[in-house]
């Protein structure tokens, strides 16, 4: 039973804002109960990579942020190549309230002051604990995670984004965790990754990128690999959350991926470097789509074809490929050389195909046009594939060569008359 099956049988459906706004504390922890419950169970269960495809845990950024408005930008780009999604559940995380299984971290200043810091206290904010006997904070806390949950309802049902909360594989395996980031504090090669000052900063937390602060005067030994506990910890349970789930994780920057290398070189092979960039997806979504806005239906619909799919994502591998070595402003005439004449073969294929004439692309945006098979050439709806196995090989490229059809169909499925 997930959140949203508990939402279903405690409310007969998921709740609106009135819904919300008229909970009563009693109501507030009877959900509570139901919720975490419901959690503790599913942190022990692998979804079934059947029919859909393997499962991919971008990391707490994303997984913590992807419920928020300013990530929408960057989970578009990940629902339009992974084949599906680990996130956090909202609402199984907004009760969990036992922060004393996380560590903290004391840092010692040479003037004797300490800093104390850590996913103790980073993790502690804006759970219903924090709220105590304030009702109404309450209230407006499920007011938005009950319409967080509406609007991605379509992901959810269908399996492409699946929800977890964490907390019950941290709090189950404390001790592996304790185990894994003593014995990275003794490798020189990741204290060495972790001091890097260039790229984008490692996570901390799942709301936290660097930001590194020092007592006054400074640490009293500024080479203390003790300082680098944090981004320690957050790879040691980023592995055992997504691998309890048989989900794979997927570094979302260089020094991410670095760190992982070199905590465990066999855990990453092949063609990493190969899985198309942010900034690739993006500018190819800026090509079809200059809103960059996903509907949840339509990220639904364009998998309607499993081979479409992966056709797609051959061909952003392929772009990724070609790309390497051109500057930022050579990257969208790449783009649209590869990639407008493949739109312009769907476009005149729609134009004469029975599907409406209203839905006929003029301008690019992001919806889905109904009719797909109706494409001349399209491989219509079909079966989907078993997923592979093992977390060996490339964390991002998740499925081997294959001779596909093209993807004419996704393309379609992104491309909308305004």
């Amino acid at each position: 039973m997930t959140s949203l099956d508990v939402l279903d049988d405690f409310f007969g459906g998921l709740p609106d804002a009135d819904v919300a706004e008229s909970l009563t504390a009693a109501q507030v922890d009877d959900l509570g109960t139901r919720v975490n419950a419901a959690a503790q169970k599913l942190s022990r269960m692998k979804p079934s990579a059947e029919p859909i495809g393997d499962l991919i845990y971008p990391g707490g950024w994303l997984g913590n942020g992807w419920q928020h408005e300013v990530f929408r930008p960057e989970l578009n780009c990940s629902l339009l190549y992974q084949p599906r999604l680990l996130v956090h559940d909202p609402l199984a995380e907004y009760f969990f309230s036992d922060f004393s299984i996380l560590p903290e971290v004391t840092l010692k200043g040479s003037n004797g002051i300490q800093m104390i810091h850590g996913a103790k206290l980073w993790a502690n904010s804006g759970r219903r604990a924090n709220r105590e006997d304030d009702i109404n904070a309450v209230r407006a806390d499920l007011k938005a995670i009950f319409s967080t949950l509406e609007h991605f309802e379509p992901l959810l049902r269908s399996g492409i984004v699946v929800m977890r909360s964490q907390f019950p594989v941290i709090e189950r395996e404390w001790h592996a965790l304790d185990s894994s980031v003593r014995n990275d504090l003794r490798s020189d090669s990741m204290v060495e990754i972790a001091a890097r000052q260039e790229g984008v900063p490692l996570p901390r937390w799942d709301n936290i990128r660097g930001l590194h602060a020092s007592p006054p005067g400074g640490l009293q030994n500024s080479a203390d690999p003790k300082r680098w506990r944090p981004e320690f910890y957050y790879l040691a349970k980023t592995l055992l959350f997504s691998g309890s789930l048989g989900a794979r994780y997927a570094p979302a920057s260089a020094n991410e991926l670095a760190l992982l290398q070199a905590k465990s070189a066999s855990y990453v092979r092949g063609s990493q470097a190969s899985a198309p960039s942010r900034p690739l997806v993006e500018e190819v979504l800026n090509q079809m789509a200059p809103d960059l806005t996903l509907d949840p239906d339509t990220a639904v619909k364009v998998r309607a074809s499993e081979e479409a799919f992966n056709s797609w994502r051959i061909e952003l591998r392929e772009l990724q490929r070609a790309s390497v070595g051109l500057s930022d402003k050579e990257l969208p005439q790449l783009v649209s050389d590869r990639m407008l004449p493949r739109i312009d073969e769907v476009r005149k294929a729609v134009s004469k195909s029975d599907v409406p004439k209203r839905n006929a692309p003029k301008n690019l945006g992001l919806a889905l046009i109904a009719g797909i098979s109706a494409i001349p050439g399209g491989p219509g709806v079909a079966a989907f594939a078993a997923a592979t196995t093992g977390v060996g090989g490339s964390l991002m490229d998740m499925y081997g060569p294959r001779h596909l059809d093209g993807s004419k169909p996704v393309i379609a499925a992104l491309l909308h008359q305004n």
